[in-house]
């Protein structure tokens, strides 16, 4: 299964799955998003899925920090699912840091529709 694909062309829409993954896998995953990122050099939409299996650990969060910060200038709009109460309290606190507006939902079709309807298609120029 490829946890960082594209599932939209117009406006680019990448998914990143972190559903089940430790906190090591995480990162990994988050490296490599970061990786193909830089090489397409596009702006893009992400949506990030995570579960009740995941951990925002101190370190990840700390990771995930740094590669936005790296891939900021290509990301255009973020949206999160499957957060849980705690999870969306660590998201506020990440927004207020990097001064973004990641947002949550509980599904994915409420995710893409929420990143379609602020992204204007053809809209990749860098």
């Amino acid at each position: 299964m490829n946890r960082f694909r594209k599932i939209y062309d117009e406006p680019i829409v990448y998914l990143i799955d972190y559903s089940d993954l430790k906190v090591s896998e995480m990162v990994d995953l988050l490296h490599e998003a970061k990786k193909m990122m830089l090489e397409k050099s596009l702006k893009c939409c992400l949506i990030s899925v995570f579960n009740d299996r995941n951990f925002a650990t101190p370190s990840f969060m700390r990771e995930a920090e740094k590669v936005t910060l790296d891939v900021d200038h290509l990301i255009q709009h973020q949206a999160i699912v499957g957060l849980n109460s705690t999870k969306k309290i660590i998201l506020k606190g990440f927004n207020l840091l990097l001064n973004r507006d990641y947002k949550s939902f509980d599904s994915m079709d409420d995710a893409l529709q929420y990143l379609l309807q602020l992204t204007p298609p053809k809209d990749n120029q860098q």
